[in-house]
């Protein structure tokens, strides 16, 4: 199956990256939230109840998952593409760039790699198709703070220094990956997948114009730094 069929594009360069961020149809601001309840049902798990306001009027989801630990997976397909994710944040010019990544219970900071390698691997498959690697490693975690994520320049307008809580984000790399199937965004999430060149992915790093997820920005520097992509 060729890339056109799967509806992922693929990214040859920064300007390259720049026109199909611009092309993206990624109009969708789910940051704006009018109430949120959150459940704990224990074990990390949260049940999340949120209404959105959207170009359409509101809207209500109800979702599960794990919190507040992060995890971010830095994906490096078997042709030696990166993985990337691109999704409009409300007050932004351009779509943030992330990696796929998810929540994962606060308890993490005693599990070993390869149970986090393992949350890692089983997020960033449903969130862009891509699994099944023959390679991985463990880069390191940091706590950062919930929506500080993006380059300076880049902040949102609804953002406020200060007003998220730390976030314990690790950090793991999955060489070798292959396409399984078409990504399977949750209903309140709307993005775009593509996959760039490392060379890209080094220009997207240093480029202070577009907006990177912190994490992302922090694996990605990792590995470059490393050497290991």
């Amino acid at each position: 199956m060729d890339q056109n069929q799967m509806n992922i594009s693929v990214v040859n360069s920064l300007d390259g990256l720049k026109r199909a961020l611009g092309q993206e149809d990624l109009r969708y601001f789910p940051e704006t939230v009018d109430d949120r309840q959150d459940t704990e049902l224990g074990r990390g798990w949260v049940l999340r109840k949120t209404r959105r306001l959207t170009d359409t009027g509101p809207q209500d989801f109800t979702e599960l998952g794990r919190g507040p630990g992060w995890v971010t997976a830095l994906m490096v397909t078997d042709k030696g593409r990166v993985v990337i994710l691109a999704q409009s944040k409300k007050g932004t010019e351009w779509p943030v760039v992330e990696f796929p990544a998810g929540g994962i219970p606060e308890s993490t900071a005693g599990m070993d790699e390869e149970t986090i390698i393992a949350s890692a691997a089983r997020e960033a498959e449903r969130e862009s198709g891509y699994g099944e690697h023959r390679e991985a490693m463990y880069l390191g975690s940091g706590v950062v703070e919930s929506g500080q994520m993006f380059n300076l320049g880049c902040v949102p307008e609804h953002y406020r220094p200060g007003a998220g809580r730390g976030v314990l984000a690790h950090m793991v790399l999955l060489r070798k990956v292959s396409y399984l199937y078409p990504p399977q965004p949750r209903p309140s999430e709307r993005y775009a997948v593509m996959l760039i060149t490392p060379t890209t992915l080094r220009e997207l790093v240093l480029d202070p114009s577009l907006p990177m997820e912190i994490s992302a920005k922090m694996a990605a520097t990792t590995a470059l730094l490393r050497g290991l992509i």
